[in-house]
């Protein structure tokens, strides 16, 4: 299998919102994320990173990376999505992401037919 490979996506409806979204993310997903939050790591002299270097940064990294990776379309564009969901209400923005994140992490919720108006593939 390769990064290309088709993967399930769902139609959902969140804070009033249509957005299609990858139904899970694999390890290539996992690993651009990783090396987002790892840019922001500066190394010592003897190439580890400097941990008491790390900040909170990291986390909003880490929940934006998610976001870009998993989200196809929102409200039927798939242009500029992290800007388009940060620009919503934060009530509605929050509802959004709390989904990603529950598709990032694998929660059952995320996968749940409840969320789901229809299943597609993507490439």
């Amino acid at each position: 299998m390769n990064e290309q490979q088709q993967r399930e996506t769902k139609e959902i409806t969140v804070a009033g919102h249509t957005m299609t979204v990858l139904t899970y993310i694999n390890g290539y997903d996992e690993r651009a994320v990783q090396e987002a939050i790892l840019k922001t790591l500066e190394l010592n002299e003897s190439g580890k990173a400097d941990v008491s270097k790390m900040n909170g940064s990291m986390i909003l990294i880490q929940r934006d990376k998610y976001a870009e990776l998993i989200v196809k379309t929102l409200d039927g564009s798939s242009e500029d999505i992290l800007n388009r969901i940060l620009i919503l209400p934060s009530k509605e923005s929050s509802a959004i992401m709390t989904i990603v994140s529950d598709i990032a992490t694998g929660k059952e919720t995320a996968n749940s037919e409840e969320l789901s108006a229809s299943t597609s593939t993507v490439s």
